[in-house]
């Protein structure tokens, strides 16, 4: 989210027109498969954060409203939570619990699954955290996070620097990544989670790490030139979508301009969700948006917000199955694969774990009773 503070103010909301009336931007010779945005809901504050729960909802952050907002189709929205702590970049994490960048308490919670609201960090070498503003999850449960000042006053940072930290998993220790940018904001890991996606704002560009096995960050080039980039995300083709004050600038994993999906406002922030995985929902100022598209698997996303468990026991049976319904796949033990195998069979459609109208739904692998 760029420079917003809570106190009550006047906001002036840039207008976008629609490139054409399916909503698509050609790029070069080739025109990009997305129909018309869709406004699914409006009348709020600042919306931002937008994650798509697998039981068939979204939850969003307004921000400024301070609190987490539901929303089910076709058009529901009721609150999740006030106060929320002003918060901004929500996601699931691999138990299905909701973690949280807060402005105001200026911390990253966690929901445990009894709904018990635990800080995970709010302080780094004694100092108090800016504001944390966006956060990704990495496969081992590392938590991601950018933290710049927008949420506070000049006069309240204790930080030196707007840096970009992770919370090391299973041991919960608070490392600093990164402390040259200015406004750190959105960031998304690569498929493969060799690279990650960190943008600045106040430059106006987005950069590259490659990342260690240890999970720090190396490197740290351009990758390409957005006006004020924020959320984004990255789909199973390597294609980042990025909020822009351009509208949602989409580039392929070699950093060239795929397209432009033009909104009726500036957006903030994006996640991939549907049963199918393949809607792009939009957070942007007053209103959430929808975009269907029609380009291959852009699952990437949406498998992070799979709670996946199993374990392997000799001569035990396990299912697979979605909480409500118990349905619809067995294995013998001598299959359950890994967990770097488990991931890699879940997005690698070349070696399928399970079929896709399975693989769409929120599972878990766990022994039959």
């Amino acid at each position: 989210m760029r420079n917003c503070t809570f106190a009550t103010r006047a906001i002036v909301l840039p207008l976008l027109a629609f490139a054409s009336s399916a909503g698509i931007v050609s790029a070069g010779a080739s025109s990009v498969p997305w129909s018309a945005p869709e406004r699914v809901a409006t009348g709020l504050q600042f919306t931002e954060g937008p994650v798509w729960n697998a039981d068939g909802f979204l939850l969003f952050s307004d921000v400024q409203g301070n609190r987490i907002v539901r929303w089910t189709a076709p058009d529901e929205t009721a609150t999740f939570r006030q106060p929320s702590g002003n918060s901004n970049g929500l996601i699931f994490d691999e138990l299905g619990r909701l973690v949280a960048c807060e402005h105001s308490n200026r911390r990253i919670s966690r929901t445990e699954l009894d709904d018990e609201i635990v800080t995970l960090t709010d302080r780094y070498q004694g100092m108090r955290l800016n504001s944390p503003n966006d956060i990704a999850i990495k496969s081992d449960g590392s938590i991601y996070f950018t933290d710049p000042p927008y949420g506070i006053s000049p006069g309240q940072q204790e930080l030196p620097y707007n840096g970009v930290f992770f919370i090391t998993q299973p041991k919960n220790e608070l490392v600093l990544l990164a402390s040259d940018f200015d406004r750190p904001n959105g960031l998304a890991f690569s498929p493969d989670e060799s690279k990650l996606y960190i943008a600045d704002t106040s430059r106006g560009h987005i950069r590259v790490f490659d990342v260690q096995p240890d999970g720090t960050l190396q490197g740290g080039a351009v990758f390409v030139q957005v006006s004020s980039p924020d959320g984004m995300k990255v789909d199973a083709k390597g294609r980042l979508y990025v909020a822009s004050s351009a509208g949602m600038r989409v580039f392929t994993a070699a950093g060239e301009t795929f397209g432009t999906i033009a909104l009726a406002e500036q957006p903030s922030n994006c996640c991939f969700g549907d049963a199918d995985g393949k809607s792009l929902f939009v957070t942007a100022r007053t209103s959430l948006y929808r975009v269907r598209l029609s380009d291959g698997d852009i699952s990437a996303d949406t498998k992070k917000n799979l709670s996946i468990t199993w374990a392997s026991m000799p001569g035990k049976v396990y299912s697979v199955y979605r909480s409500s319904d118990m349905l619809s796949w067995e294995l013998a033990a001598d299959d359950v694969p890994s967990a770097a195998e488990m991931a890699t069979r879940w997005t690698d459609p070349s070696r399928p774990l399970l079929s896709p109208e399975v693989r769409r739904l929120y599972y878990k692998i766990a022994e039959k009773q």
